[in-house]
Order: C-alpha cells, then structure tokens, then sequence
C-alpha cells in the first residue's frame, strides 16, 4: 500500500497476462469494484481528483497498459493493438476475481473498453467514454491532410524517440512554460487540477517513446464504430466543448449510434476535462451509475 500527496490510498500488485507479461494494477476505495481504463501513457497518480470521488462509492481498479507505466516493456516489442490492451483489462479482472462491473474509460481507454465489452459483453453492467471517440480519433479531429502527417509523424517518431522524449523533458524542466503553451492552444484548460496535470506529463514523460508511438500508430488506424449499434450496455458519453484532440461532434455521433446512451458536453472542458471538472464529471457518472 502506499498513498500521494492527496491521503487517497493505493494498492498496487502485478498480475500475469494469458501472452505471458508482467502488468502493474493500481486500486483504491471501498465497495464495488469499477474498471477505469486510462489515457495513453497516463499514470493512476496524475488522476486523483477524478478518482477521489469515485473511490467512496466503488473500489476503482486500473491498470497500466503494457510496455507503459510500472507494467513490463519487454524486447521485442509485444502486440500493442487496442485488442490486445482490451484482453489485459480482462485479465486483470479474472486475477481480481471481478465477475461483472461497471467499465468507464478516457481518452484510449474508450476504445480499449469497446473492446472489453466486444470480448466479453456480460462482464460489464454500464459503460461510460470520457473524451474520447470509438476509434480512428486523429480523423476525427482533424481534417485528412493533417491526420496524414500526424501518423506519418508518429512513425518516424517511433524510430526517432529521442526527439520526442526530448521534447517532454522540457515539461518537466520547464512546466510553468509548457503549461502557458499546452493551455494557449487549449489543449488543457487553464482550469485543471495543475498537480494532476504535471503527474500527467511526469507519467508520460518517463514512457518508453518506441512502444507509446507504436500503440499510438494502432490506435490511429483502429475502430470500434461497428460495435455501437448493437452495444447492449447501458452507456453514458461525456466530452468537453473545447476538446479538439476528440471533438464533441464525434461524441454526439457515437451517442446517437448507441441503443442506450445518455450525452453530456461540457461547454469549457477540453480533453482534460475529467481533471479540469472532475465534481461535474464524476457526480454525473455516479448518478448514471445508480439508475443502471
């Protein structure tokens, strides 16, 4: 057990994948258990105001994708697809003997839940996506040109990790500068939880650069549209007005292709907004999460 800054208490242990890695899982709270399914490279430390709330009502179990965080970064690189991350979600939750829960995810982890639920559909009882789309997101959010360049910049990136893992040095070396540049774009809101936020670029920063932009080049090209109109869970779509990484329109489309699914915009929330307004975000998720 150890605990951060905040006095919320973790629990972390390993569990072994059915492929045979090492992935790290993080808990915390009481009563019944939620999966939460993270950001790419996001550590559970940069989210304690979102999960805060959470942990009085459920014990909130998740983990770090693999090659990322505190989980194993073998060589050679493993299968990085959004199906595999979505078969570790599920056997973190055989090794926790988790029968059925509710599934809520961010970013990434909107994907990677889809493909939870498409392995195992009654293992979840209610599913909720945070600011994220079900698939192909830098189409989504940009015009093709320039998804185009962004997957091609991925690539070389991928072979050339010492640019970027240069670039996210400056975060840390230099945060008051990188969060007047990363909130002038709003790529964050101003609003945000900065404690958070820099345990944010801290976690991704210490990322192993090849197998980020791998999992970045999969998530690209990967889609879980299909799945929406015959996704039986009970759903709950929450994204931010001023989110542009995945935009609110992609949001509204995904909730009108699910059966039953309740949409919340968030007028001054960007990508971040479950640290920017965690007391909107997870109050409405734990009345959801009561009617379901």
């Amino acid at each position: 057990m150890y605990a951060v800054d905040s006095g919320l208490t973790f629990s972390h242990h390993t569990i072994r994948t059915r492929d045979g890695l090492n992935i790290a899982v993080h808990e915390t709270g009481r009563g019944d258990p939620l999966i939460y399914a993270t950001g790419i490279g996001v550590h559970h430390e940069g989210l304690i105001p979102f999960f805060e709330p959470l942990s009085r009502r459920y014990r909130v179990i998740t983990w770090d994708y693999r090659c990322m965080g505190d989980s194993e970064n073998p060589d050679p690189m493993p299968d990085l697809t959004m199906e595999r991350h979505a078969l570790d979600g599920l056997d973190v939750m055989n090794a926790l003997k988790v029968p059925k829960a509710p599934l809520v995810g961010w970013s990434m982890g909107v994907p990677v839940g889809l493909e939870m639920i498409r392995q195992e559909p009654h293992r979840f009882s209610a599913y909720v996506a945070l600011f994220g789309g079900p698939g192909k997101p830098f189409e989504e959010g940009f015009p093709p040109p320039a998804a185009w360049a962004l997957k091609k910049m991925f690539r070389v990136l991928e072979e050339v990790p010492e640019v970027s893992q240069a670039a996210l040095g400056l975060s840390q070396t230099l945060p008051e500068v990188a969060f007047q540049l990363l909130s002038g774009i709003s790529f964050v809101g101003r609003s945000v939880d900065r404690d958070a936020f820099s345990r944010q670029m801290a976690g991704v920063s210490k990322t192993p650069q090849r197998p980020y932009f791998k999992t970045l080049l999969h998530l690209a090209e990967h889609s879980a549209a299909d799945l929406l109109p015959t996704l039986s869970t009970k759903s709950l779509v929450i994204a931010g007005n001023k989110d542009w990484l995945t935009p609110a329109n992609s949001a509204r489309r995904m909730a009108r292709a699910i059966p039953q699914c309740e949409l919340l915009v968030l007028a001054k929330a960007t990508h971040f907004g479950l640290i920017e307004e965690p007391e909107e975000v997870t109050g409405r998720i734990l009345e959801f999460l009561e009617k379901t």
